[in-house]
């Protein structure tokens, strides 16, 4: 046994309809399920305490969702596939807050960057090559104009 906990609707022996997964890892899931698995609206909260609230297809999340991060970062977009995908946006604990495109998690487009205590810029997200090292995850920065103004971490990964 698994130590998954379910209650609500089923269909032939498998959770379907409207329901609460409770996973034996500590994660929950809140919502719509078919054969099993998360699919239509609903919210997801990670034994970590990370959370994600919006649809869902074949166990994954996709269109419009608020993702809260347990280090208290806040992604409000779209997700293609779990991750942030074309238009979103990211307040992070500090303050600073990032508006622009994703792609696979990352930063990837037109965008700005406002800081927790300095103005905003626009320009061009990218993922930070500004050093020879490969780049840490969701690193990027911010290119307007054609100079690195600033640097942040626009990410949902």
């Amino acid at each position: 046994m698994n130590g998954d906990i379910y209650g609500g609707d089923i269909d032939a022996g498998v959770p379907h309809g409207d329901g609460t997964m409770a996973y034996g890892s500590g994660d929950r899931y809140e919502g719509r399920l078919a054969d099993g698995v998360p699919y239509g609206a609903g919210s997801y909260v990670w034994a970590n305490g990370q959370a994600l609230r919006g649809t869902w297809v074949r166990g994954k999340a996709e269109g419009a969702a608020v993702l809260l991060f347990a280090n208290g970062d806040r992604y409000q977009g779209e997700l293609a596939p779990g991750s942030p995908a074309g238009p979103g946006r990211i307040e992070y604990k500090s303050g600073d807050v990032y508006v622009g495109t994703f792609r696979s998690g990352v930063a990837d487009g037109e965008g700005s960057i406002r800081g927790a205590t300095a103005g905003a810029t626009r320009g061009t997200g990218k993922p930070d090559s500004s050093t020879d090292e490969e780049p840490s995850p969701g690193r990027m920065a911010i290119v307007g104009k054609g100079r690195s103004t600033t640097t942040g971490r626009p990410t949902a990964r």
